[in-house]
């Protein structure tokens, strides 16, 4: 009976080592970054030498330091960043924020050029705030316009999250561990909001989800106490219908959330 009890005892030793093995790990400091700021306009963009410059201001974030997390972080925004400015998707993609921001300016110059008449004026505008940073996460907010004529440009929000330790880029299912179960939540207080029943088609009142199904939006930032959800215009909704956003508070959601 003894020897039972000092058994026990071992075991449940070695799982509380191992439970606080854990703990440590997900209690460890972020990775140490410093942060700064890109910011291209008409004083620095060689196209802008060649004549009047639509209204530019490209303001975005760079982590100084060759780390995995900054690594990561500057390789996911660029590319992030160059897609907001690849409007012509028959074009391939710059090499860099600068190339693809001055291509922009080119392509209102050959605007001017083939419609002299026109009062139309290009706009572009970024900004990038660091959202939310602690020592699991780090959330990369993006707010950027573009105009290029028509009744309105076009815009919207992009979040990007990013393990603090490893420099992972996290998708939903990175952050999500069970998706089915969050949708069915988020659609219900989606439908509360909206003010449509249970055994309603989700798009009876003007939605766009593909084939009548409710999905989660494709920018969700998870920071220190909340989940937030942002449906850009046209993701769900027509563009007078704006932005859409959910927030929760975590303890709401804990449950499906892996960081």
């Amino acid at each position: 009976m003894k020897k039972f009890a000092v058994l026990i005892s071992i075991l449940i030793l070695l799982s509380s080592c191992k439970n606080d093995k854990k703990k440590q790990v997900r209690s460890a400091q972020p990775a140490e970054f410093d942060v700064t700021h890109v910011v291209l306009d008409s004083s620095n963009l060689s196209a802008c030498e060649n004549g009047d410059c639509p209204r530019i201001k490209v303001d975005f974030i760079r982590l100084k330091g060759d780390t995995a997390l900054s690594n990561s972080f500057n390789r996911k925004n660029t590319d992030d960043l160059l897609t907001i400015f690849n409007i012509d998707q028959d074009k391939p993609k710059a090499d860099d924020v600068k190339d693809a921001v001055n291509g922009f300016v080119n392509d209102y110059f050959t605007f001017k050029k083939d419609y002299p008449e026109s009062k139309v004026s290009y706009e572009a505008t970024v900004d990038q705030e660091i959202k939310s940073k602690n020592k699991n996460t780090l959330v990369l907010k993006t707010s950027y316009y573009l105009f290029t004529g028509g009744a309105h440009g076009y815009g919207g929000v992009h979040f990007l999250n990013f393990d603090a330790q490893s420099g992972k880029y996290l998708t939903a299912e990175d952050m999500i561990s069970d998706i089915p179960a969050l949708t069915d939540f988020v659609e219900k207080k989606f439908r509360q909001k909206y003010n449509i029943p249970p055994n309603v088609d989700i798009n009876s009142q003007g939605f766009f989800f593909d084939d009548g199904k409710f999905a989660l939006p494709e920018n969700m930032a998870l920071t220190d106490n909340e989940l937030i959800l942002l449906y850009n215009p046209y993701e769900a909704a027509s563009y007078s219908e704006g932005q859409i956003r959910f927030v929760f508070p975590r303890k709401t959601v804990e449950k499906w959330l892996k960081y």
